[in-house]
C-alpha cells in the first residue's frame, strides 16, 4: 500500500498496534514478519518496532521488548531468517522518555540474545 504521506502511514501504523492485545498476537506477527522475509529471499532483517504505542499491554517497555526477543527467536528457528531490532524513540517524545528507551536499548544489547546474539542492533529516532 502507499500512503500520501507520512501522516497516513502513522495512523494505519498506531491502528495495528492497537491489534496487539496478547502475547499470541505479538508472536504471530513476528513469525509472520520471519516468514514473508524468507518468502521474499532475506536472510537477515532488522525490524524497528514503536514500543510506546503497545508496551503497556505487556508489562513495560523491557517486558515487550523480553517478548520480541523470545518471539523472534522462535522465528528464527522456523524460518532460517535472523532477527536484530533496531528500538527508536518518536521525535514528539521528550528527552526523558528518550533517555528510558536508550537504557532499554542498552539493556536489551547487553543483556538478552536471540539464537545467541544480542537482541537490540540499534537505536534511532522515528518521525517526520
Amino acid at each position: 500500500r502507499r500512503f500520501k504521506d507520512f501522516s497516513a502511514f502513522v495512523d494505519v501504523y498506531v491502528a495495528a498496534c492497537e491489534c496487539l492485545r496478547d502475547e499470541s498476537d505479538v508472536r504471530r506477527l513476528v513469525m509472520e514478519v520471519a516468514e514473508d522475509a524468507r518468502d521474499s529471499g532475506a536472510i537477515w532483517i532488522e525490524v524497528a518496532p514503536s514500543l510506546t504505542f503497545y508496551a503497556m499491554r505487556f508489562g513495560g517497555l523491557d517486558d515487550t521488548l523480553k517478548l520480541l526477543a523470545d518471539a523472534a527467536g522462535e522465528a528464527e528457528l522456523k524460518t532460517g531468517v535472523g532477527i536484530g531490532f533496531v528500538l527508536s524513540v518518536e521525535r514528539q517524545l521528550s528527552l526523558k522518555d528518550a533517555e528510558v528507551l536508550a537504557n532499554v536499548a542498552r539493556r536489551g544489547a547487553e543483556c538478552l540474545r536471540i539464537c545467541g546474539r544480542p537482541a537490540v542492533t540499534g537505536f534511532g529516532l522515528h518521525g517526520p
